[in-house]
């Protein structure tokens, strides 16, 4: 969706381009440094292993992906990273778009993405790439995705069978090909999701969780910083607790309950600081 509206009825010129950086730089960038320096500092003031180097630039390089993980310090901001990196070089993506190769080197991607080669040469990231080139492939050819997902929704019973036959493959076959498998399972899952989206919109948009749904980029940003503790709790718990149904249970319990403190702190911040928690959105 990102790449389908970058040039939502517009063309690509050097305005146009500047334009689109400026409004990236507001809604991605800023968002990601303000999110990532605020795990830095929770990081630190816990007394994480990983800051004892007083090498400014190993903290720095922390903002861009940390090692082993390919993610930043708030992992979760990949994808902010990840898409800037794609807003930086859609301009090829859209002349290559409106080119007689468009076709060709969209089945090439998708070859290249489904046998795992594509993450080799760009270590990690392709699949994004992939979905990226082809939200501006359909707009910039006046594909309207919108009926698209209309005529999908009404197949809804075919993704359901596609995706159980997928799931099953990945499972019998899990350690020959299991890489295709679970991206085809992603893939049909997908538009197995906007297809239950679509038949229940009216639904959920009069419902409590569409208002939720406004808070989405911050509660995304927000969880990574939760996340490290979790997982640290939960970590500690399965080492006491020895019976998996139990440990289970809290798992569900806590995990519920960060999500519950997680929404709860999303409305206060909105509520007292409309502000910063704009600038913390975005400008969402």
């Amino acid at each position: 969706m990102s790449g389908y509206f970058l040039y939502n009825k517009k063309k690509l010129t050097s305005s146009t381009y500047k334009q689109i950086l400026i409004k990236r730089v507001k809604s991605l960038i800023v968002p990601y440094l303000l999110w990532n320096l605020a795990s830095l500092i929770l990081n630190i003031l816990g007394g994480n292993i990983l800051f004892h180097s007083k090498d400014i630039g190993d903290i720095l390089i922390l903002f861009i992906k940390q090692t082993p993980s390919l993610g930043p310090i708030n992992h979760p901001l990949w994808y902010l990273r990840d898409l800037f990196i794609f807003v930086l070089i859609s301009p090829i993506c859209y002349i290559i778009g409106k080119s007689v190769f468009k076709h060709v080197l969209f089945l090439v991607l998708i070859l290249l993405w489904l046998i795992g080669l594509g993450d080799t040469i760009t270590y990690d990231g392709f699949g994004g790439l992939l979905f990226f080139y082809s939200g501006i492939l359909l707009n910039i050819n006046d594909i309207d995705i919108y009926r698209k997902i209309k005529v999908l929704a009404n197949r809804i019973h075919l993704y359901i069978a596609a995706y159980m036959i997928c799931s099953i493959l990945l499972v019998l076959y899990r350690d020959d090909l299991s890489g295709i498998y679970l991206k085809l399972c992603t893939l049909v899952g997908i538009w197995l999701f906007v297809s239950l989206l679509e038949r229940h919109k009216n639904r959920l948009i009069k419902s409590h969780s569409w208002n939720l749904s406004q808070n989405s980029f911050f509660l995304y940003c927000m969880h990574g910083i939760f996340t490290g503790s979790v997982s640290g709790i939960l970590t500690k718990i399965a080492i006491i607790v020895q019976h998996p149904l139990i440990f289970i249970l809290l798992q569900v319990i806590i995990i519920s309950g960060a999500i519950v403190v997680l929404c709860l702190f999303s409305k206060l911040v909105k509520n007292i600081t409309p502000t910063a928690y704009s600038i913390l959105s975005g400008g969402r």
